[in-house]
């Protein structure tokens, strides 16, 4: 879990070695970030960071997987997909 933390937060900063260092350690590249609702893919693709989404994507990131939108303030609500445009 804290690996995929850190994964989420290099993706953000675009800090390709740690990303692959995370990966080869065992991080989710389908993790979904508990604030943001997105993976890491969807992060890299909103930040054109073009060099993580191969990255990512050759370490089994789902292209499928949209924005995880929780409904109401309880991060215990069920969560409805969302994708954005």
């Amino acid at each position: 879990m804290a690996q995929d933390i850190h994964l989420l937060s290099a993706v953000w900063d675009n800090k390709t070695d740690r990303i692959a260092q995370l990966l080869e350690d065992g991080a989710n590249p389908n993790c979904i970030g508990s604030t943001e609702g997105a993976t890491p893919l969807l992060l890299a693709v909103q930040e054109q960071h073009m060099n993580l989404i191969t990255m990512l994507v050759e370490a089994g990131a789902d292209i499928s997987m949209g924005v995880i939108r929780r409904s109401g303030a309880s991060h215990d609500a069920n969560p409805t997909l969302a994708f954005r445009p």
